[in-house]
């Protein structure tokens, strides 16, 4: 059976408008290896704060060479996908703790960076 091929997200202006239609702001992105880990802060109708995270993986385009995100994986992301769980999880419990003890006022506007840019995780 043959796997489906790439579909990417699309191009950051899509990212940013599923950012104003999810109602989450971008709080910061890192990498580990080539996926990289978003962190978003939601609000609730009633104004509560809450963290939150996608995965996106990173890749580049064999027609064009221009890097693209996916949200596609398959068996040989699996450790790389456990580890960015991992880091994600933590990174979203400590978001939460800084939230509920109020040292977290504003939301920092980040635009998107390349994966060459970000730092990877140990």
């Amino acid at each position: 059976m043959e796997s489906a091929p790439e579909k990417p997200t699309g191009s950051k202006s899509k990212t940013k408008q599923d950012r104003k239609n999810s109602g989450s702001n971008l709080h910061r992105t890192f990498m580990v290896g080539d996926i990289e880990v978003s962190l978003w802060l939601g609000k609730t109708p009633t104004g509560i704060r809450y963290p939150q995270f996608s995965l996106s993986r990173v890749f580049t385009s064999d027609s064009s060479g221009r890097q693209m995100f996916t949200s596609y994986y398959d068996e040989t992301n699996e450790a790389k996908l456990q580890e960015a769980v991992q880091k994600a999880v933590e990174a979203t419990r400590q978001l939460r703790e800084e939230l509920l003890r109020g040292e977290l006022f504003a939301v920092p506007a980040r635009p998107r960076k390349t994966a060459a840019s970000l730092p990877t995780a140990a």
